[in-house]
This record gives C-alpha cells, sequence and structure tokens, in this order.
C-alpha cells in the first residue's frame, strides 16, 4: 500500500548471507557476519572497542572468542546504522555492551545489556537482539523503542533466494508466471 508512512527498514549482506530488518515507526539496524576466526582479530577490537570491551574478549579462546567477537561487531553496526549515522559519527568505542562474556555462548540468555550513555543516547530508548541466521553466521538487530514505546516484538523468518542454477533475464511478465520445484525453475 502507497499510504503506508513510517515504514523503516536496514539491509546486511556478507558472504552467503542477506538480512533485512523492517519496522512500522522505529528506527532499525541490522548487521550480519560470517562466524569465522579473524586473523586480527584482537587488534581489531583495540581499535574499535571499549577497554572492558577488549577485556573480555581477551579472557575468552577459540571458538568462545570469535562468536564474542562477531556478535559485538554485530550489536554495535546494527545500532549505529539504525541511528542513520556512521562508525565515525558515534564511535563504536563511545558505546558499550558489557556482557562480552555471554556473546561468546553458542546460544546466548536473556536480554542485551548496552550503556549507550557516552553516545549520547539513552539505553532504554533501545532493544537488541542478537539470533544465527544459519551455523556459519551470525546477525544482531537494535530497534528504538523511543517514545515510551513498548518493546518490539521481533520475529525472525527465513526464506531461500530465487536460484535458477544460471543466469536468467526476466521481464515484468516472466515473474509473473515463475514457478520453481526442486531446483527447476520454469517460466
Amino acid at each position: 500500500d502507497p499510504t503506508v508512512r513510517g515504514l523503516k527498514f536496514n539491509l546486511s549482506h556478507c558472504s552467503g548471507m542477506v538480512c533485512l530488518a523492517i519496522s512500522l515507526n522505529r528506527d532499525v539496524g541490522i548487521d550480519s557476519e560470517i562466524l569465522a576466526p579473524r586473523r586480527r582479530m584482537i587488534s581489531i577490537a583495540k581499535r574499535f572497542f571499549t577497554e572492558t570491551e577488549v577485556q573480555a574478549l581477551e579472557d575468552l579462546e577459540g571458538d568462545a572468542q570469535t562468536r564474542a567477537f562477531c556478535r559485538l561487531w554485530n550489536l554495535k553496526e546494527a545500532y549505529v546504522k539504525a541511528r542513520g549515522l556512521g562508525i565515525a559519527a558515534v564511535g563504536l568505542d563511545n558505546f558499550e555492551f558489557p556482557e562480552v562474556q555471554l556473546l561468546g555462548h553458542p546460544k546466548p540468555q536473556g536480554g542485551i545489556k548496552a550503556d549507550l550513555s557516552r553516545a549520547g543516547d539513552v539505553t532504554g530508548n533501545w532493544q537488541f537482539a542478537l539470533f544465527d541466521p544459519s551455523p556459519t553466521h551470525a546477525a544482531a538487530v537494535a530497534i528504538s523503542c523511543q517514545g515510551g514505546k513498548e518493546p518490539a516484538e521481533i520475529s525472525y523468518f527465513k526464506t531461500l533466494p530465487l536460484y535458477c542454477g544460471q543466469d536468467v533475464q526476466l521481464d515484468s511478465e516472466d515473474l509473473e508466471s515463475l514457478r520453481c520445484v526442486d531446483d527447476e525453475c520454469t517460466v
């Protein structure tokens, strides 16, 4: 409906994954990452994260450290994107997610705590959620709760992209009659 006002969205992509967050009358940001060790993970953290976050990452090892780093980056990127500002404008070390240890667990439980005061924001104005869209990807959503709004109900849906095994050119009439069954697509 072209008369819908207040529809907001944000996109994220990484190798093999595209994530879309949609909300109505709330700022929203999303970020996704591959859950893979990075060669300079701690040096990247020292450049962009708070001292508390870096220390917590250094205390973790192996897969837990990788998960925590990726999820922390997801949370920070999602928040910056939801605010509509770049990393340089907010500074990833100007806000903090103090429970980094929990981010290293395969299935972190409970709400995500944040301290956004140094970023000039009120923590209670934001809601954060983590999810793993695949075994090799991590993602986070930040959504505004400003103006006394109740916490958002966040739903996740997985879908497979349109894939026909070969590049095809389709016009709008073709799209209306496109059918895919068991990896076979016909027009």
